[in-house]
């Protein structure tokens, strides 16, 4: 998982993956066959780990009145 501003991918295994609390923008979720963190850089990323991805979204705390 990318979030928007880090300079390293979170690590969940697949089974237990969720948006971490606290956390407002965008995300990017990749399937990879690595525990290695992917990088955010996409010119140095490997991208040989990827399996399914990516899956881009928007989190945020939705505000009513």
């Amino acid at each position: 998982m990318i979030i928007g501003g880090a300079t390293q991918a979170i690590i969940f295994p697949l089974s237990q993956c969720v948006v971490p609390d606290g956390i407002d923008g965008p995300v990017h979720l990749f399937i990879t066959n690595s525990s290695t963190p992917l990088s955010t850089n996409i010119v140095g990323q490997d991208t040989s780990s990827i399996i399914a991805g990516q899956l881009s979204f928007e989190s945020g705390n939705i505000i009513s009145s």
